[in-house]
């Protein structure tokens, strides 16, 4: 029992010395789980029995309206379902997190700032929660603001996940030589007022 009891302390002693190396961060300094909570949405739908309605907006000038299959509502979502997570380590010096309480919509806004030019092209990305202090907090919004360049085009999308009701996309692309073309993609499933 003594020799177990000695390879225990033995093993604290080495673990605590070995974690003091690492950078330590205190769990309020984590950056919200934005990736897993929108994947958690997609899973509901795989379930919800709420029919799904698509609308595209081409440039203010063409608008469709159609029903989406179930099955197809990741493929719709999987801008937002594809993003990089900025809760990993991997990112956790190349952002910037800001938080502040908007009076005019009773919200709290967590804004997470990319940090000089992003390589994955997260410009920003924000979370909107309802403080509550009954029920607890809600998130009701998530914006992801994405710009991608290349030589041949270049593409910005603004992004905007209303939990639990609709999501929408804003894709501006610009060609050389061309005006800019807006297309509004908004994907609704419970977007009743």
């Amino acid at each position: 029992m003594t020799k177990q009891v000695t390879i225990a302390c033995l093993a604290v002693i080495l673990l605590g010395t070995s974690c003091k190396s690492k950078k330590e961060r205190k769990p309020e300094d984590k950056n919200f789980p934005i990736l897993g909570y929108l994947l958690s949405e997609a899973k509901a739908m795989d379930s919800s029995m709420h029919s799904i309605v698509k609308t595209v907006f081409y440039d203010s000038t063409h608008i469709d309206t159609f029903y989406i299959p179930r099955q197809q509502f990741r493929e719709e979502a999987k801008d937002f379902l594809e993003i990089p997570d900025i809760f990993s380590t991997k990112y956790e010096d190349d952002y910037t997190e800001s938080r502040r309480y908007d009076e005019t919509i009773n919200k709290v806004i967590m804004t997470y700032t990319a940090n000089g030019e992003n390589k994955d092209g997260i410009l920003k990305q924000e979370v909107i929660i309802q403080p509550d202090q009954v029920n607890g907090d809600k998130v009701t919004g998530i914006f992801i603001d994405t710009w991608n360049s290349t030589k041949d085009s270049t593409v910005q999308k603004r992004m905007l996940w209303m939990v639990g009701k609709n999501f929408q996309i804003t894709k501006i692309l610009q060609l050389p030589g061309q005006p800019e073309k807006t297309t509004i993609t908004k994907v609704a499933w419970n977007d009743t007022p």
